[in-house]
C-alpha cells in the first residue's frame, strides 16, 4: 500500500528593514518641502501584502541650543513603498531668520511597517545647511559722471553687504 501526500510551505513574513540616513535642508526651506526620501528593504515580495509598506512618523526632536520637540514641523507621507520627509511649517521667523540655526541637526523617527504588522524604526538625521544670498548693495548711494566722459572714468564705490559675512569682489 502506498500513499501519497502533498506538503504546503507557505512563506513566512519577514520584516521590513529601514536604515538610518543623512539627509540636509537649508535653513531657508520653504513650508511643503520635501526634504528626502527613504525606502525599506524586505525580503517578501511587493507582489504580496507583505511585502508593502506604510511610513509614519515617531518624533522630531530639533538639537539646537537646548533639545526641542518639533514633530509638529514634519510629516511622512507615503506612496509606492517609499517615505518621504516633508517639511510641513513655516520656519521664517522674520527676514532672513529662521527657527533652525546652520550646523545643527534634527533627528527624525521614522517607523516602517508591512501589511503583516511587522516593523523597524530608524532615525532620518536632518543637517541645516546655509543657504548662499546674494549681496546687497546699500541704499541711497548717488553718483554723478560727466557728460563725454571717456570709457571707464572712475565715478564712484559702490557700498555693499553680504549677508552671510563672505568675502565678494564688485565690477
Amino acid at each position: 500500500m502506498c500513499c501519497v501526500g502533498y506538503l504546503q510551505v507557505e512563506d513566512a513574513n519577514d520584516a521590513p528593514v529601514l536604515a538610518d540616513k543623512t539627509c540636509y535642508m537649508a535653513e531657508d526651506t520653504e513650508e511643503n518641502s520635501d526634504i528626502c526620501t527613504f525606502s525599506a528593504s524586505d525580503q517578501d515580495s511587493t507582489a504580496n501584502d507583505w511585502g508593502k509598506h506604510e511610513y509614519s512618523l515617531v518624533s522630531a526632536i530639533y538639537h539646537g541650543d537646548v533639545d526641542e520637540d518639533v514633530t509638529s514641523y514634519f510629516d511622512v507621507p507615503f506612496a509606492n513603498n517609499l517615505g518621504t520627509l516633508t517639511l510641513i511649517e513655516d520656519i521664517s521667523l522674520g527676514v532672513d531668520v529662521y527657527k533652525f540655526a546652520v550646523g545643527k541637526t534634527i533627528d527624525v523617527e521614522v517607523v516602517v511597517t508591512d501589511r503583516g504588522g511587522l516593523n523597524d524604526t530608524a532615525i532620518i538625521s536632518v543637517v541645516i545647511t546655509e543657504t548662499n544670498r546674494p549681496p546687497k548693495c546699500n541704499a541711497g548711494q548717488v553718483f554723478f559722471v560727466e557728460e563725454n566722459s571717456l570709457t571707464g572714468t572712475f565715478v564712484g564705490t559702490v557700498n555693499a553687504t553680504d549677508t552671510n559675512g563672505d568675502a565678494f569682489d564688485a565690477e
